[in-house]
């Protein structure tokens, strides 16, 4: 996991998306799921990782193919923020530390990652505008079209 300067391990969970593709699909959050059009969008939907010592029984957490080895002794835990929320935090940084969270973030393997995320969403939003017969399938049509309930003027009204 990458570890900045101040000796901080992190990492990015997209656990959050992959459950909104996963229950838009079902007819959940049509509407959330709809909504994004590129990689700024799937950020809200992206957690943050903070690590801390690991405990006697440490939470057992899967992490994605993709993820360098953890962190040696700690374990992960929610930091509370997406990363679309963290930029508040990031401000209270070191330069240092925003500087490698950023360069992280700008990684050609972190680009890449992101960019399958939103083939993901690409793929879950054409499967439910291919079926406009089902429930999902209308509410996703109806969405398209800009005349869903949940929507005004291509953003959602709720979250």
């Amino acid at each position: 996991m990458p570890c900045l300067p101040s000796g901080l391990h992190f990492a990015i969970d997209p656990s959050p998306l992959n459950q909104l593709v996963k229950g838009a699909l079902q007819g959940a959050f049509v509407h959330k799921l709809m909504a994004i059009k590129d990689c700024g969008g799937i950020f809200g939907h992206i957690d943050v990782l903070y690590f801390k010592q690991r405990a006697e029984n440490p939470n057992e957490y899967l992490f994605s193919a993709e993820s360098i080895a953890r962190p040696e002794g700690l374990e992960p835990y929610p930091s509370g923020f997406t990363l679309l929320s963290i930029s508040g935090e990031v401000k209270k940084w070191s330069e240092a530390d925003r500087s490698a969270f950023i360069d992280f973030l700008n990684e050609d393997r972190t680009e890449d990652f992101f960019k399958s995320l939103i083939r993901s969403v690409e793929e879950a939003q054409q499967i439910l505008l291919s079926h406009p017969g089902t429930l999902p399938g209308l509410l996703a049509t109806w969405w398209k079209l800009g005349c869903h309930p949940l929507q005004e003027g291509g953003e959602a009204l709720v979250e």
